[in-house]
């Protein structure tokens, strides 16, 4: 049974990735990995569990608030047969620590922890849904997460990971700004002109011009050194 929940050719793209053998056996992944776990990717900006892709494509739409299970125990197994549908299990209940229940970052630290735990999240699908999780350490402690990121500088600050196919795990977290963390998005795409190589966001902080705009010129095929200048300057080169 195949659903319709992929299309034809994104279906074709991911078997190509599986190692099928036979029936009862276990269908390891061979394409990228995050944390051992197989992970399709649709684009650069766009990506889910392979497992989870393998229920989909046979099974159709993953119940409401419900995971996927891999009953043989191989993270990186797509065999449809030893996939089951489980319920989640949230991490133990931890009451807060005395004096912290109003701080912001014990806030964040709450909110860390349901996006990636708890599937009727909004923003489930694009944390725990796609394999993002919380350090062992920090996931039922709160002064370990706290020791560790200290204090938010600012109200306009919030935490934010270094890299986005990562976790919430030491050296992948910090607290930044919402312009600090649009460039953490953007920095996959670097520019090189005048003999530096900077991202989108980098040209357009120094140069006053949108990040959309300079997109746009290169994809018009400007050369890189007219795309991040602003119009005058654009003009003049």
């Amino acid at each position: 049974m195949t659903s319709d929940v992929h299309n034809a050719q994104t279906v074709e793209a991911f078997w190509k990735r599986v190692d099928r053998r036979g029936e009862d056996e276990c269908w390891p992944w061979t394409g990228r990995k995050w944390q051992q776990h197989g992970v399709y990717y649709f684009n650069k900006n766009s990506n889910a569990m392979a497992h989870r892709m393998s229920w989909e494509i046979h099974y159709g739409p993953i119940p409401k608030n419900k995971v996927i299970r891999r009953a043989c125990g191989l993270l990186t197994c797509c065999n449809p047969r030893h996939l089951v549908v489980g319920s989640y299990v949230p991490p133990p209940h931890r009451p807060c620590p005395r004096g912290h229940k109003h701080d912001p970052e014990y806030a964040a630290w709450k909110a860390m922890r349901r996006r990636c735990y708890r599937p009727s999240c909004a923003d489930f699908q694009n944390y725990g849904g796609r394999g993002i999780t919380v350090a062992a350490e920090w996931l039922n402690s709160y002064d370990t997460f706290l020791a560790y990121v200290g204090r938010r500088p600012s109200p306009k600050h919030s935490i934010d990971r270094i890299d986005n196919d990562r976790g919430y795990e030491p050296g992948n977290v910090r607290w930044a700004t919402a312009k600090e963390q649009a460039r953490n998005r953007r920095r996959s795409v670097k520019v090189s002109a005048f003999g530096e190589t900077l991202s989108l966001g980098e040209w357009a902080e120094r140069f006053g011009v949108s990040s959309d705009t300079i997109r746009q010129r290169l994809e018009r095929g400007w050369d890189p050194s007219r795309a991040v200048v602003n119009g005058a300057q654009a003009v003049a080169t």
